[in-house]
């Protein structure tokens, strides 16, 4: 059985309860000695009504104190909870359960993927409800969604919402779907307000906020009366990531020369090494290496040529581990289309002028790969086929 306090903060004002005491001694009155003839009789009868009135400023000065603390305790609001506070009553309780629904969540786990482990631990809490609790739930994806408005009443209306939810491929935001539990909560007036977390606590995905501890069950996130759980998932502790994949052309090369490149995360808890192979049209036509420290990136460049007449479609792999998703990304390659060029020179422009330059870094090889340029004196602009050129470059006309 464990005692809270909803408004711990006038448990201060039990400090008050000195001052009964604090009043007493100093408005004791303070007795001179005055030498007298013998009162031998009179002061037994005056011993034993002093007796009677110190034992009524005593009992007075602990009712005083009594009543102070009482008032102090009453306004911390306690409750009770546990197995004898169950016996005794029950208050009732808002619950905000706060579930990560990112794509890491569907990585394989103990007895199926992380999702499916966080969305039983969510159904049970839901199960613990009683008439006259509210739940309330928080899809913490990236951005979170508050999933039922305004809360339910419904243990099984809750329970139906867990089910229908499901992990995608965003990241998850774990700052804000916080902020959206903790307002659901304070709007509620029940007396017991808990929040639970249940995901598998990604460092990325505290990122803007500060991380509470995600690696510690049960670690509380005590605020104003409100008890919050983290209930942390532990997936493989190995998961490396694509977060990219790209082709660019290599001007100035051999024709049909490409350069792609492949962006590496390892989202896992260990630094590991890893080989990426690519594919073009199908084919494995290139293979990398890179080694990562845990939370590091890498990028793989690969070098690759092909038909620039037509379309080609490629991807990048990495080696199967626990989260499939983020192990292929794909690219595609357009074909080439050469582009015509109209570059005006000035009429007394030298031979080697800004429109020389200007062609030479068009097209530098002169092989026309990209774009074919053509330089005409700006006299001659006129007698163009202007219908021809994608565009025209002036080249200080």
């Amino acid at each position: 059985m464990n005692l809270t306090f909803l408004n711990s903060a006038f448990l201060l004002a039990a400090s008050a309860a000195i001052l009964p005491l604090v009043i007493h001694l100093i408005s004791r009155r303070r007795v001179e000695t005055v030498d007298f003839s013998s009162l031998r009789f009179l002061k037994e009868l005056e011993r034993k009504k002093i007796r009677r009135v110190r034992i009524r400023q005593i009992l007075l000065l602990l009712v005083r104190t009594l009543v102070i603390l009482a008032l102090a305790l009453a306004a911390a609001r306690p409750t009770l909870s546990g197995p004898l506070a169950a016996g005794a009553g029950h208050a009732r309780t808002s619950v905000a359960i706060v579930l990560d629904t990112s794509a890491s969540m569907s990585r394989d786990g103990h007895g199926g993927d992380l999702f499916e482990e966080a969305a039983e631990m969510a159904s049970e809490i839901a199960d613990l409800l009683r008439e006259g609790d509210q739940g309330f739930l928080v899809a913490a994806g990236d951005p979170p969604v508050t999933v039922i408005d305004g809360g339910t009443f419904s243990p099984a209306a809750l329970a139906g919402a867990i089910d229908e939810l499901e992990s995608g491929f965003s990241g998850t935001d774990y700052p804000s779907a916080l902020e959206l539990a903790v307002a659901a909560l304070s709007g509620s007036r029940n007396l017991n307000r808990e929040l639970y977390v249940i995901g598998d606590q990604q460092a990325t995905g505290w990122s803007g906020g500060a991380p509470l501890r995600p690696g510690i069950p049960g670690t509380a996130l005590a605020e104003g009366g409100l008890r919050g759980y983290i209930l942390p998932l532990r997936g493989p502790a190995g998961n490396l990531g694509l977060a990219s994949a790209s082709a660019m052309r290599r001007y100035g090369g051999a024709a049909g020369l490409y350069s792609v490149t492949a962006d590496v995360v390892n989202h896992g808890r260990v630094a590991g090494e890893t080989q990426l192979r690519l594919f073009v049209d199908g084919v494995q036509v290139g293979q990398a290496g890179v080694d990562l420290e845990s939370g590091a990136a890498a990028r793989a460049s690969f070098a690759v040529t092909v038909d620039e007449g037509h379309w080609h479609s490629g991807w990048v792999e990495l080696p199967a581990d626990a989260l499939a998703a983020d192990n292929r990304r794909y690219f595609v390659i357009p074909p080439a289309r050469r582009s015509e060029i109209l570059v005006v020179a000035a009429d007394d422009e030298p031979a080697a002028g800004e429109a020389y330059y200007i062609g030479h870094a068009l097209d530098p090889t002169g092989g026309a790969d990209r774009f074919r340029v053509a330089t005409v004196e700006a006299s001659r602009l006129a007698d163009q086929d202007h219908g021809r050129f994608a565009a025209v470059v002036l080249a200080d006309v």
